[in-house]
């Protein structure tokens, strides 16, 4: 996997071209800090202008000066390329490097596999895939989540299967 994906573009706003993105990122505002942005169509822009609320964040592109070009970005997924990334401090990892360990508990019953990992209330949310039964939601946190071995392929985790 060379290419991440760090948002995606929402809803126009104004007529300007400003534009909404969803940001993968924390915090919010953090996609900005990779630049430039290659596009799910292939293209490749650049963010001109920013403005962020608590909860949002809108971007005006360069060469986008009216609502009818930024349309055409609208639901397009922003991705910068994996290389882009900062390394990470030991024992810390970026989500998507996560999906698709094998998630196994401390006396070795295979739960699934991570499907994805979202942000829930408290911690984040592991959603484990498994055979035959619903999916399991494991939260990620260290009481919880005892060691990743990305080489392995492996997450163990102190958790039983309700």
């Amino acid at each position: 996997m060379d290419k991440i994906a760090l948002g995606k573009f929402g809803k126009t706003r104004g007529l300007e071209g400003w534009i909404r993105v969803h940001s993968y990122t924390k915090p919010l505002d953090g996609i900005c800090h990779y630049q430039p942005w290659t596009l799910s169509d292939g293209t490749t822009v650049t963010v001109q202008d920013t403005q962020k609320t608590p909860d949002k964040l809108h971007v005006l592109i360069e060469k986008i000066h009216n609502i009818d070009q930024a349309r055409k970005l609208v639901d397009q997924s922003i991705y910068i390329q994996k290389s882009e990334l900062p390394e990470l401090d030991s024992g810390k990892h970026y989500w998507f490097e996560l999906e698709g360990l094998q998630v196994i508990t401390l006396d070795g019953k295979i739960l699934g596999h991570i499907d994805f990992i979202c942000d829930g209330s408290q911690f984040p949310l592991i959603s484990v895939k498994r055979d035959d039964k619903p999916d399991l939601l494991v939260p990620h946190e260290p009481s919880v989540v005892k060691s990743v071995d990305l080489k392995k392929h492996t997450m163990m985790v102190d958790w039983d299967d309700y």
